[in-house]
């Protein structure tokens, strides 16, 4: 009989905690996968079940679904959902707190569906909640004991032991996570700041030397921001700003470095990439500006892009080449009218 476990992205606990604000890293959603298995599989040695899962509480449907499974005939239990109030689970949803039920009818309605994809009675079950940052995210359940005894009272303590060991777990790889965007990251939009990209570009450079591509960047910068400010309120200046940002999200590829340099001054930089391919880009981020203030949605603004896309030899200057592209982009854009007196 052998455990399996579904290790895809058990970053759905970030996306439906309190930190979905805060966002994580890659390798901080795989210390999580792994500590998570590492939780079941304690669990499995501990209380020897049958079968046990994680359920994780989707919000938006208000329905638990199964995210790691293991023991007898797990997989079959595939991606089953059950509503969030229903039976034992749904007991320690609302009571925050784990129990122990050998009353089967208490779950008659998740017992009967286990039963039919197992292939066996429901006769035990144990279950605990996953809290995270006071939030309930999932439940921790068991069902039945290889031996056939019943789960008792002291097993309720220690699966309570186990889950808030495995919350501590996740809070401080979310706490770390966070603290190291703190150091890379631009808390108003989310995107890198200077000092990262430097160190993004730095790594490049030994890339771009090594195999011979070119390296393309875009050097954003938001015409008029500090007016924007001036004439609106303070915050407007900043809801142009995560504007942008989505917008250069958007158009962007996953490998490609976004970063903040200072006031409304963005940069992309875009690995293997010829200077065309980034006058696409380009195109695309100016375009849906445009059409943007054409509906009149939003605060309106326009932005000045410089690009430069350079091989191995000129890398050293790309920071600079694209900053003397944008102050020709900006010489040559049209005056903006100025009112009569």
């Amino acid at each position: 009989m052998t455990a399996k476990y579904e290790t895809e992205n058990l970053d759905d606990v970030v996306r439906l905690s309190v930190f979905a604000d805060i966002g994580i890293g890659i390798a901080a959603s795989k210390a999580i996968n792994q500590s998570m298995i590492q939780v079941m599989e304690e669990i499995g040695d501990r209380f020897s079940p049958m079968t046990w899962v994680l359920m994780l509480l989707d919000r938006d449907t208000d329905e638990l679904f199964f995210k790691l499974v293991a023991g007898k005939n797990a997989e079959k239990l595939g991606d089953q959902r059950i509503p969030k109030d229903q039976g034992i689970p749904g007991w320690v949803l609302e009571h925050r707190k784990a129990t122990a039920s050998w009353d089967t009818s208490l779950d008659e309605q998740i017992s009967r569906k286990i039963t039919a994809l197992l292939g066996y009675t429901v006769q035990s079950v144990l279950a605990s909640p996953l809290v995270i940052d006071e939030n309930i995210v999932g439940v921790v359940y068991l069902i039945n004991r290889k031996d056939e005894t019943v789960y008792t009272d002291k097993d309720i303590e220690t699966l309570t032991s186990i889950t808030d060991f495995a919350a501590v777990t996740i809070e401080k790889v979310y706490y770390l996570s966070a603290l190291r965007d703190m150091v890379n990251m631009d808390p108003l939009t989310g995107v890198f700041n200077r000092r990262s990209f430097d160190i993004h570009l730095a790594k490049e450079s030994e890339r771009c030397s090594r195999y011979g591509h070119q390296v393309a960047m875009l050097l954003l910068d938001i015409d008029g921001l500090g007016e924007i400010n001036s004439v609106q309120e303070y915050s407007a200046g900043g809801e142009v700003l995560k504007d942008l940002t989505r917008r250069m999200r958007s158009n962007a590829r996953r490998i490609d470095i976004i970063a903040r340099f200072s006031g409304g001054r963005f940069a992309i930089m875009l690995p293997h990439t010829q200077e065309n391919e980034a006058e696409v880009v380009r195109g695309r981020i100016l375009g849906d500006i445009k059409q943007q203030n054409m509906r009149g949605k939003g605060i309106p603004y326009t932005v000045s892009i410089g690009l430069v896309a350079v091989g191995p030899d000129r890398i050293d200057e790309l920071v600079l080449l694209a900053s003397e592209d944008l102050e020709r982009q900006k010489a040559n854009r049209p005056a903006k009218p100025t009112n009569s007196t």
